[in-house]
């Protein structure tokens, strides 16, 4: 080897040697200071511990491990946020472009089995101190992935120290997040390209009655499914009653899954919230409903249903919602010394378009629905509503076939003391309507329909109140000469306090008696 080489060679390792010397100190100079940055220049509102801190500046990487993080209100020291992770991953740090073009580039941030516990204060404004004008954030930042691993979210009310939210196996991923000054002032501050979440349950205490509860699911930007989605009352059917002055449903409802696509959640030009989805879907619902109405009544209005979508506080827009193969029962309970009676719809699946308060006349939500009433009586149901009409009209028809009214029994006799026997091979009414009042028109076909009055214990014949009532009603329809009889009431007035459900159960009412009782037939001309 020529000396010039050697003079070549030894330069270049000499070169490498303290390029290798200087970054290893420069490694350990930053690594003190960062270290003296976190433990004397936080807030005195955040409590930081960590085991470990490693730092690369060669690869652009740093980690802390056994990271332990509290957060304390400046005024009250209550705790108001725990973390607690194995480790803080930062990889590919693009110092060039700090230096040199005021960016903050990161190639991922990865949080692995994070414990996070936000403690939240009935009373938030006792924990609002003096509000100080934010710095502004004069750097674009970029970060190509937000990895969390396994995370753990809770909120705990501070006061009782029961859980509001817990979420276990949180799997999340962000992608391609960006942020400056001016995504900052905007109402969702984050700017991304897409996202993906995955946990293995989710609990969530709606309020002092009800709780929710999720199995494993994941979602993405634009599909989301819930899995064993259910939501339940606390207390037990029965005991719920000691525990409210007025009346209130118990509910047990579950979902097999609850199905979102191309779902979208924003904000417009007037700051309202918008959510809207092209489909959702519900799988196998299993609706279980008791009331008890010894319990006093609730005296608020209860709006219809385009009333309710059109006063939400939010922008809602549910282009079609599918109801698939649910199962509903209906119980409740109006004499003391019994369970009450019960109404039940199997096989139901329904049909639900423009679920929504965002379209204009003259589209409509359409509903339609298909079930078994009380096991084996098909039953059809084509509903519609205008969102937009203040006055609330609405046109329900539904149909009914070769019903067993003895199976009506099972709410009947425990709730009015009353049996009925005989067969409606056809049923048909139309309810038009709007909040105040409606009119209902039936035509029903039926044979062998007898009445049985029960004494106050609820199972012995009232022998005399029966006679009276099958005197006044019409035993069938065969006499007729297309084997029908009709029925029309008008001026049926809503009791505004009571459910929709409620309207038109009274409207059937009125319907059946205009019908089935005994009276001279107006044939039409």
């Amino acid at each position: 080897m020529g000396k010039r080489k050697k003079i070549k060679l030894i330069v270049l390792l000499a070169v490498v040697v303290l390029v290798v010397f200087g970054v290893s100190v420069a490694n350990s100079v930053v690594k003190i200071k960062v270290e003296n940055y976190l433990s004397t220049s936080l807030p005195e509102t955040l409590k930081l511990k960590y085991s470990n801190l490693d730092l690369n500046l060669w690869n652009g990487a740093a980690t802390l491990e056994g990271v332990e993080l509290q957060s304390f209100h400046e005024s009250t020291n209550e705790q108001l946020l725990k973390v607690n992770l194995e480790s803080l991953s930062i990889k590919n740090i693009g110092y060039w472009s700090y230096l040199f073009n005021d960016n903050i580039d990161i190639g991922q941030i990865q949080l692995n089995r994070p414990q996070l516990t936000y403690f939240s204060f009935q009373n938030q404004d006792s924990l609002k101190g003096e509000q100080k004008s934010p710095k502004k954030f004069k750097y674009k930042f970029n970060l190509k992935k937000l990895d969390i691993d396994k995370g753990e979210v809770g909120i705990v009310n501070a006061e009782t120290d029961s859980v509001v939210l817990h979420i276990a196996n949180l799997d999340f991923d962000l992608d391609k997040v960006f942020l400056d000054e001016a995504v900052l002032e905007r109402k969702i501050p984050l700017e991304y390209s897409g996202y993906q979440v995955g946990f293995d349950s989710l609990f969530y205490s709606i309020g002092p009655y009800e709780n929710m509860t999720i199995g494993a699911s994941e979602l993405t930007d634009e599909n989301l499914k819930f899995n064993d989605f259910r939501i339940y009352t606390k207390y037990s059917k029965y005991d719920l009653s000691n525990h409210i002055d007025i009346e209130r449903d118990f509910a047990n409802v579950m979902f097999e899954s609850v199905v979102l696509e191309n779902y979208n959640i924003d904000f417009t030009d007037d700051d309202r919230v918008f959510f809207m989805s092209s489909k959702m879907e519900l799988l196998n619902p299993q609706v279980d409903i008791f009331r008890d109405k010894l319990v006093a009544d609730d005296p608020k209005i209860k709006p219809l249903y385009n009333e309710m979508l059109r006063d939400l506080n939010f922008d809602l827009n549910i282009d079609s919602l599918l109801i698939k193969n649910a199962s509903v029962a209906y119980s409740e309970k109006v004499k003391q010394g019994n369970h009450g009676g019960e109404i039940t719809f199997s096989d139901l699946n329904a049909k639900i378009a423009n679920v929504s308060n965002t379209y204009k006349a003259p589209i409509k939500t359409e509903i339609k629905i298909e079930a078994n009433f009380m096991d084996h009586a098909p039953l059809k149901v084509d509903w519609n509503f205008d969102v937009n009409d203040p006055y609330g009209t609405f046109v329900f028809q539904a149909e009914v076939d070769r019903l067993k009214v003895h199976d009506i029994n099972k709410f009947s006799e425990p709730n009015l003391r009353v049996k009925f026997e005989g067969e409606i091979e056809q049923l048909y009414f139309t309810i038009g309507g709007d909040n105040n009042v409606s009119q209902v028109d039936m035509r029903a076909k039926y044979e062998d329909f007898h009445i049985v009055a029960l004494k106050k214990d609820g199972s012995t014949p009232n022998r005399f109140l029966s006679g009276v009532l099958n005197a006044l009603v019409a035993k069938d329809s065969d006499r007729l000469p297309d084997h029908f009889r009709e029925g029309h009431k008008e001026g049926v007035e809503r009791n505004k306090t009571k459910s929709v459900f409620n309207y038109i159960w009274i409207n059937a009412k009125e319907g059946l008696l205009k019908t089935m009782v005994n009276h001279k037939r107006k044939h039409k001309t």
